[in-house]
């Protein structure tokens, strides 16, 4: 089995929030940076804790789309 720390590893959350706000770095691209630096996380289980820390970027589109 896989190890499941990388849905409670508070260090990761952090540095996933860090890239987001900080460095406006798109999902894909924070992806691939974690995948660099060595952290060892699916692709699913990233996209897990991106909707746990609610992550969502806002474009016009999306906004239009609700009007």
């Amino acid at each position: 089995k896989r190890d499941r720390t990388a849905t409670t590893n508070p260090v990761l959350y952090k540095k996933i929030k860090e890239l987001f706000f900080q460095q406006s770095l798109s999902k894909s691209e924070l992806y691939l940076v974690l995948q660099e630096e060595g952290y060892p996380i699916l692709k699913r289980t990233f996209k897990r804790i991106c909707t746990i820390l609610g992550l969502i970027r806002r474009t016009d589109d999306l906004l239009e789309q609700q009007l």
